[in-house]
């Protein structure tokens, strides 16, 4: 192991090991932007129907070798109304979001495997264009030795004005999916541009870069790189051996051969869930929730563990390495230099990173600064 990597939220059940809920979208970070007069909205969900996936993982290896745990039930709540569903076409049947979601089952081709929330009619119109935060939630199965426990993850879809001079990309995976389960198994990633509500990936110019362990980003060349025939963008070829539990990807898109301005830029992380080694980001508090209205809520402190699976079960690694912190926004802009709030020096791409640390606090500010949730991607540094 070069190094691990990790991007979640997690629980901790106390005789059960630690078990993680994040949430996967393979369409990429979701985000809409909308149409102050008429109110149209930019990529529409109703064409794109996103599957948000929740996948739960933890600190034994199942039968097949992979840390991932099906749940045994499956629940979702959005802007904290929870979501009922139909049991002969899992559409949503509440009155308020009638038929806009969809229930995706494990044993359905949409879900990877996974339980997840299948988004198929605009809605955020009904909302006064407000940003929705998304809940989703699994049961923890009894043959983990545990009664009603649930593991939960939260994401906001960023819905903004839109601005025809404001260019926004997201990543998705191509082919395969963001979570490598079962050997042999990749995912090409691949970018869409808008600029303002204007698709425009066809005319862009792309670099794919991989963080080093030193928290710098690396340049991908070679037979990595994938032409995407449909949309003319350039995508990456991510197999397992890319991959130390997880690995984040940027790509930036430039706006002519001269590769000398960049228009946008995105992150994506990739995980391997049969990688020996993981890190327990080990939160306090557990459920990763800032709030501006209660000074009890205000910051998060991450004092992460790596771990190693030995005989199918997590075990510290001793000595323990210091890791690398980056903090970014839903579009993958850094925000390690707001750290107090006040917009500093841009810098270059190596002081986006932290110092190696052995803990790193996220801020009030920071949720500020990024208009919404904050992204955190934990690596192990260089010893």
């Amino acid at each position: 192991m070069s190094t691990a990597t990790v991007t979640c939220s997690v629980k901790f059940v106390q005789g059960v090991g630690s078990y993680t809920a994040a949430i996967t979208c393979s369409k990429g970070s979701l985000w809409q932007i909308y149409d102050q007069d008429t109110g149209a909205l930019t990529p529409s969900f109703a064409t794109l129907k996103p599957v948000l996936e929740l996948v739960v993982y933890g600190s034994k290896l199942n039968s097949s070798g992979s840390s991932t745990v099906t749940p045994a039930a499956f629940r979702a709540w959005i802007n904290g109304e929870e979501l009922f569903f139909s049991d002969t076409t899992n559409l949503c049947t509440n009155s308020s979001f009638l038929g806009v979601f969809k229930r995706i089952l494990p044993t359905d081709s949409e879900g990877n495997g996974h339980y997840g929330l299948q988004i198929v009619k605009d809605f955020v119109g009904d909302l006064a264009f407000i940003s929705p935060t998304i809940e989703l939630a699994g049961q923890l199965p009894a043959s983990l030795g545990v009664t009603d426990t649930w593991v939960k993850a939260t994401t906001t879809i960023s819905v903004k004005p839109g601005q025809s001079d404001v260019a926004q990309m997201s990543i998705y995976a191509a082919s395969g999916d963001f979570t490598l389960e079962e050997e042999g198994e990749t995912v090409v990633l691949a970018p869409t541009v808008y600029k303002g509500f204007t698709d425009v990936t066809s005319s862009c110019y792309y670099k794919w870069y991989k963080m080093g362990s030193t928290g710098e980003w690396s340049e991908i060349t070679g037979s990595a790189l994938q032409s995407i025939v449909a949309t003319g963008a350039t995508g990456l070829l991510v197999t397992r051996d890319d991959v130390d539990g997880m690995q984040a990807f940027l790509c930036r898109a430039f706006t002519d051969t001269t590769y000398a301005n960049i228009l946008c830029s995105a992150v994506q992380t990739v995980q391997d869930t049969k990688d020996e080694y993981y890190i327990d980001p080990n939160p306090t508090p557990a459920d990763m929730i800032i709030t501006n209205d209660d000074a009890d809520r205000s910051q998060v402190v991450f004092a992460p563990k790596l771990m190693r699976y030995v005989s199918g079960v997590a075990t510290a690694v001793s000595p323990q390495p210091q890791f690398l912190f980056y903090i970014h926004d839903a579009l993958g802009n850094p925000l390690n230099e707001w750290q107090d709030g006040v917009e500093g020096d841009q810098g270059s791409d190596l002081e986006k990173y932290t110092a190696p640390l052995s803990s790193y606090t996220v801020t009030l500010a920071q949720c500020q600064q990024a208009d919404g949730d904050v992204g955190v991607i934990i690596q192990t540094a260089d010893s």
